[in-house]
């Protein structure tokens, strides 16, 4: 027998690296790594939500100044920044699966529309 190992040393992880928003059922938000690259997010940066009225299960994140945004703020492991707010969890929730429950993600798309507007995938949720 000849095996060949694969292990953190010889692969390429992704961990961290996929530009998403991890959502808990209290309505916890943690922005990851790769999202905060992406979005250019720092602690103390503020964000805000969007749908879209006409198809209701779109959802857009922006990095915004206004002091009614989301405040982030460091997260216990280092690697990610968090905010929580159980009200915009369960609309995203209303609006795209209501039988959703327990935690779940939401990536975050390539290029933001309209030049601010970063898309929420929420198609996996729809399941």
């Amino acid at each position: 027998m000849k095996l060949k190992t694969f292990n953190t040393a010889n692969t390429i992880t992704r961990r961290g690296v996929n530009p998403r928003v991890r959502v808990n059922d209290k309505g916890t938000f943690y922005v990851n790594a790769g999202a905060l690259n992406r979005m250019k997010l720092k602690t103390g940066d503020r964000i805000q939500f969007h749908q879209d009225e006409e198809r209701g299960s779109d959802w857009y994140l922006e990095k915004t100044d206004d002091q009614a945004g989301f405040v982030l703020r460091a997260a216990a492991s280092g690697s990610s920044l968090i905010f929580s707010n159980q009200d915009i969890r369960n609309r995203i929730v209303e609006s795209v699966n209501p039988q959703l429950t327990g935690s779940f993600d939401l990536m975050i798309g390539i290029e933001p529309v309209e030049g601010k507007y970063w898309p929420l995938i929420t198609a996996s949720l729809k399941k």
